[in-house]
């Protein structure tokens, strides 16, 4: 498995490599039209970038912006960007787009305006929710509802607007609450995950080749590249063709399913069983380590099969997607764990740091100390926040805890793995699931309706692009991360009120279903007419019993050098944005597996650039063609899922 070299000891710094005004500024302009764009592709599921791991409009901007620095390398070579201030604007714009991502401000908006605005005596909601949901987190002017749902109208007029004023504050400071936290637990972790056990970043390969010397020559000069960039775009441009030209015809890269072939018991236990084509997968599929994605298609595959031998048994509630995502839970949680026990030398040296041992800290993006108490502040303010809203302390600090710990090991299958896109199990069902409803209470069940905002599937979570950027700007050699850090901060405090105004505006002018405010509130209704003080003890059962494979799978690689399954995969396998990545992922192990088998590091080297040129392509033509919908108000021709 080829390894990317890590610096473990950085003691120079590349010169001009740091944070600068210029890039900050830049990135500033360049916020607000991303944010926009994120969130108007999500509202029309065209396409939204933040449900992927590698952004796709954020690559687009780096490779516009790295075109044309180096026309100013050639031309007026001293205002030329380097790789630190690239690597500054990619910091900004992840920020901003995952905020105004799918799975958080695109969720969040609509469930603070669903509640009150379909609220009727047959759901009985304003019984269920209304005393139980705090006036200063949601909307409950009823014209201001109304033109947001229906749309053709303007999203600036007091009456629209004035509403959303105290929850749009309030609503921003958790989320920067929220980065803050995370923020400093990506600074406490950094060392051990990057120096200590050297993960590879794979998502950070392609946009540190990209940016080398602010443009690298030797990156756009390759022709594997442009091969790959050409059969990228290619199926794209076809595909957006089919659109206006329906005589062209269509490349089906996600319309075959092999479940509709078997359509007897017990072989159609296997299900929805997507086989797709997305180059972009292929590239990354690629650059993933090779036992890794191995393990990935293997285990979806295991899954199948076990779905179908639940058929055969009759054991038809194991096929339930309950089941098939409880399992993860057992899987990650048992994994995260054992990351934690590894790290628990460098835990507690940070731990000493922040009550005023020495440290080894210098190099580090913030202080240890800094760091350690900005996480614990953090949490404190996210769970006094929570009890000011109606959350009882205890209940609280668990929710919150679990998420932190869901966000963490997400946070470190990107680092290791890099897979193209991760859910992950929603924490308040796991506290309901293992507590039972009756011990959570009413009162916080209501709450979970609002905490699934920010809770529902961390595909759009910042932490991981924040870690990633740390890593990016340190093989970069940027001098003075710590700037980088705070530059990051800032960036969400503007971010978030921000991607509040591009839903805001999207809304008000052409209407939303608030599919995700509908989720939340039915999600809540059911645990509060369904209030047992016993855990789901079948649940508790599968996580177990997952637990228990996992650890056979770890003593199996540990143990014996031919067994190339990483438990790794096992905690992905089952799950819906798998589904659709699976084959395009053995794909790309495929690929790697024979390059490095017949042609060694140096074959793998050189061909990472054709897969480079797969994820470039498909990157630069799904977003021209989003950003053609954009215009014309319309899909054009969605290129993932």
């Amino acid at each position: 498995m080829a390894r990317v070299p890590t610096d473990a000891k950085r003691t120079t710094t590349r010169e001009g490599q740091y944070v600068t005004w210029r890039a900050v500024l830049t990135g500033l302009l360049l916020m607000p039209p991303n944010a926009y764009f994120a969130m108007q592709r999500g509202i029309e599921w065209s396409g939204p970038p933040g449900t992927i791991s590698l952004l796709y409009n954020v690559v687009f901007v780096l490779l516009v912006l790295t075109s044309l620095n180096r026309l100013l390398k050639r031309f007026a070579p001293r205002h030329a960007y380097t790789q630190g201030e690239f690597v500054t604007i990619y910091a900004m714009l992840c920020v901003a787009t995952t905020l105004a991502g799918h799975d958080l401000i695109q969720v969040l908006a609509p469930v603070l305006a669903y509640g009150d605005r379909y609220a009727t005596p047959e759901n009985d909601w304003r019984a269920l929710f209304g005393d139980r949901l705090p006036e200063w987190l949601i909307v409950r002017d009823d014209a201001a509802l109304r033109n947001l749902f229906d749309g053709q109208s303007d999203p600036y007029d007091p009456a629209n607007l004035l509403p959303w004023l105290r929850p749009v504050f309030w609503w921003s400071v958790l989320l920067i609450l929220i980065v803050l936290t995370t923020l400093c637990m990506c600074a406490i972790i950094r060392r051990q995950w990057t120096e200590h056990e050297r993960l590879a970043y794979p998502i950070i390969e392609m946009p540190y080749e990209m940016t080398v010397e602010g443009g690298s020559a030797r990156f756009f000069s390759s022709r594997l590249l442009w091969c790959g960039f050409a059969l990228g775009a290619g199926v794209d441009l076809i595909n957006g063709v089919h659109h206006f030209v329906p005589a062209v015809p269509l490349i089906p890269i996600r319309t075959i399913n092999l479940g509709v072939f078997f359509t007897d018991k017990p072989w159609s236990g296997m299900g929805w069983t997507p086989l797709c084509f997305f180059p972009f997968i292929v590239g990354l599929g690629f650059v993933m380590p090779v036992d890794l994605s191995l393990s990935i298609w293997v285990f979806y595959l295991v899954w199948k099969v076990e779905r179908i031998v639940s058929a055969g048994m009759g054991w038809e509630r194991f096929i339930d997607t309950s089941y098939s995502s409880t399992q993860p839970v057992g899987a990650f949680l048992t994994l995260l764990m054992f990351a934690l026990f590894t790290a628990r030398r460098h835990l507690r040296d940070v731990a000493r740091a922040a009550f005023g041992a020495p440290a080894d800290d210098a190099d580090e993006p913030v202080p240890y100390r800094y760091a350690f108490w900005g996480a614990v502040i953090g949490f404190v303010c996210i769970v006094l926040f929570w009890m000011r809203a109606g959350g009882s302390p205890g209940m609280v600090a668990l929710v919150f805890a679990v998420y932190l710990l869901f966000i963490l090991w997400g946070t470190r299958i990107r680092a290791e793995v890099g897979p193209p896109a991760l859910t992950l199990y929603r924490p308040t069902h796991f506290v309901v699931d293992t507590l039972g409803t009756g011990r959570v209470g009413k009162d916080n069940l209501a709450l979970f309706a609002l905490v699934q905002g920010v809770m529902r599937a961390f595909r759009s979570h910042p932490m991981p692009h924040m870690l990633e950027t740390m890593k990016f700007g340190r093989r970069a050699g940027m001098s003075r991360e710590g700037k980088l850090a705070l530059v990051i901060l800032g960036a969400a405090a503007v971010a978030a009120p921000m991607a509040f105004w591009a839903f805001l505006d999207v809304c008000y002018r052409r209407g939303t279903y608030g599919w995700f405010g509908r989720e939340a509130y039915l999600n809540a209704q059911a645990w509060l007419y369904r209030i047992d003080p016993n855990p789901d003890w079948a649940d508790i059962a599968m996580m177990a019993g997952a637990s228990v494979f996992t650890m056979l799978l770890m003593f199996m690689r540990t143990r014996f050098l031919w067994w190339k399954l990483h438990p790794l995969g096992y905690s992905m396998a089952m799950n819906w944005t798998t589904e659709w990545a699976w084959f395009p992922i053995f794909m790309g192990w495929a690929a790697k597996a024979a390059i490095l088998n017949h042609g060694g590091i140096r074959g793998y080297r050189r061909a990472s650039f054709f897969f480079y040129g797969l994820i470039l392509g498909d990157f630069t033509m799904g977003a021209m063609l989003n950003i053609a919908g954009l215009f014309y108000g319309q899909r054009i021709y969605v290129f993932w899922h």
